[in-house]
Order: C-alpha cells, then sequence, then structure tokens
C-alpha cells in the first residue's frame, strides 16, 4: 500500500512539475522583492506597499538599463553577420568542392562544383522550413509570455503578504509538528535569502572585473609599482640615508652598497 501510494505522488509530482517550477520561480523573486522591501521598511519606515512598489520600479528600470546596454552590440554583430553571410556560403561551397574533388566518387556531383549553390540551397530550404512553422513560435512566444507574468504576479502577492501565505502553509500541518514546519520555513527563507544576496553581490563583482574602471585602476597600480624604486630612492633622499643627485647617481650608490653588502656577508662565511 505505501509503495502504491508513493507512486501516486511521484505520478502527481511528474504531472504538476511544470507548475511547481513556475512556482518555484515566484518564490525567488518574492524572496528578493521581500529582502529589498523589508530593508526599506526598516531603514526608511515606509509602508510595505510603498517599499514593494520602489523595488519594482527600481528592478525594472535596471533590467532596462541592462537590455538598453545588451541591445545596441547584439543588433550590430546581427546586421554583420547577415551582411556577410553571402561571402560566408561561398567560402563554405568552395572548401566543400576542394574536398569533393579529392574523391572520385564525389567527384562527378553538385558538391564538387562551386556554383552549383547547394550551400545556399539548404540554408534557403531551412528558412523556409522556420517560415513554415512560425506558428509554432509565435505559440510558444505566447506560452512563455502567460508563464512570466504568472510568475510575476505570484511573486507580487507573496512578497506583498508573506506571513500569511507562510502561516497558511504552516496550517496544513498537524499541530504537533507545526513547531518544526516554522523553524523549517524560517530556515528555508533565510537560506534563498542569503543564496540570492549572495547571487546578487557575485553578479556585481564580475561586472566590476569587466568594467573599464578597474582595468584602469590595474593599469594605474602597476605604473605605481613601476616607480616604487623612484619612489624609494626619493624617500631615502628626503631622510637624510642619500646624497642629493640624479636618480642614476642614487641608483649607482644603491647598487654598490648593496653589492658591498653581498661581499661582506661572502667574508663572514668564508671566516666561519
Amino acid at each position: 500500500m505505501a509503495l502504491f501510494v508513493a507512486a501516486l505522488v511521484v505520478l502527481f509530482i511528474l504531472k504538476v512539475i511544470d507548475v511547481l517550477l513556475l512556482v518555484f520561480l515566484a518564490i525567488l523573486l518574492a524572496v528578493y522583492l521581500s529582502a529589498i522591501t523589508d530593508w526599506l521598511e526598516r531603514r526608511f519606515g515606509m509602508r510595505r506597499w510603498l517599499g514593494l512598489t520602489l523595488t519594482v520600479l527600481a528592478t525594472v528600470a535596471g533590467v532596462a538599463s541592462v537590455a538598453a546596454l545588451l541591445a545596441p552590440p547584439v543588433v550590430e554583430q546581427t546586421r554583420a553577420l547577415i551582411g556577410g553571410l553571402p561571402q560566408t556560403l561561398t567560402n563554405i561551397q568552395n572548401v566543400l568542392a576542394r574536398w569533393a574533388s579529392q574523391y572520385p566518387v564525389l567527384d562527378q556531383t553538385e558538391l564538387a562544383n562551386p556554383s552549383s549553390g547547394v550551400v545556399s540551397g539548404l540554408v534557403t530550404d531551412a528558412f523556409s522550413f522556420l517560415s513554415g512553422s512560425i506558428f509554432g513560435y509565435v505559440r510558444g512566444g505566447g506560452m512563455l509570455f502567460i508563464e512570466g507574468a504568472s510568475v510575476v504576479v505570484m511573486a507580487l502577492y507573496l512578497a506583498r503578504q508573506p506571513a500569511m501565505y507562510r502561516d497558511g502553509m504552516i496550517s496544513l500541518f498537524a499541530p504537533r509538528h507545526r513547531s518544526i514546519a516554522i523553524q523549517v520555513f524560517d530556515d528555508t527563507a533565510a537560506t534563498l535569502r542569503a543564496w540570492v544576496v549572495g547571487q546578487l553581490i557575485a553578479a556585481a563583482e564580475v561586472n566590476e572585473d569587466l568594467s573599464g574602471d578597474s582595468l584602469i585602476k590595474q593599469f594605474q597600480g602597476i605604473e605605481v609599482k613601476a616607480n616604487a624604486d623612484e619612489q624609494l630612492l626619493a624617500l631615502k633622499r628626503k631622510m637624510g640615508l642619500l646624497p642629493g643627485g640624479t636618480q642614476e647617481q642614487a641608483r649607482a650608490l644603491g647598487k654598490g652598497a648593496k653589492d658591498a653588502e653581498l661581499l661582506e656577508d661572502d667574508d663572514a662565511e668564508q671566516k666561519s
């Protein structure tokens, strides 16, 4: 009997796995929105609906900014790809023709003819097939939009009143197990919040590492290291440890002192 019940549970999960995935994504988004909203409430004393609204607007602005930064390079690369496609197809056709001419079996076929247009014909057929199945892509896009909207709506409701949904889930457990359920829910919420915050921090660090400002700072640091000898000599002159003069003379003097120290160490080793 227990095995039968377990099989039914597994079958049920497999049937609703898509819905469970959407719910999980909504929970992650709600954790992100709730974390920022809670901080706004504690820091500025805002009402929860106002903090949630500001969080959503800031998130939408951030996503729009990233899209605006990524869209021009993508469009430019797409135009370059489309513009260079004919030449690329010609090069592929020539390579296939040279390869086919080396084999007697393929020497008399269309592959050995550079002007046969086999490659361009295949590409044309592929585009025709994709154009013919455009209804499937439209349907898939519509489903993606509906699922995305459902995730956003569920996340907003969860972030607006998280305590109500948490208490509702806990009420499904038996009274004697509710204390354990509360602890599990609290630990899960803290873990998810820490994971989301960690992902945001990691993304910010990667963005900083790939930005031009970080590279400029690294280059300036290398320049500072390259001038460390000159800075050390200037500091010694200010302290009166070195006489005045040009940097070349100071370097020579410093080198001579270092050589003298090495000779003294060698003499000490030989005496010992």
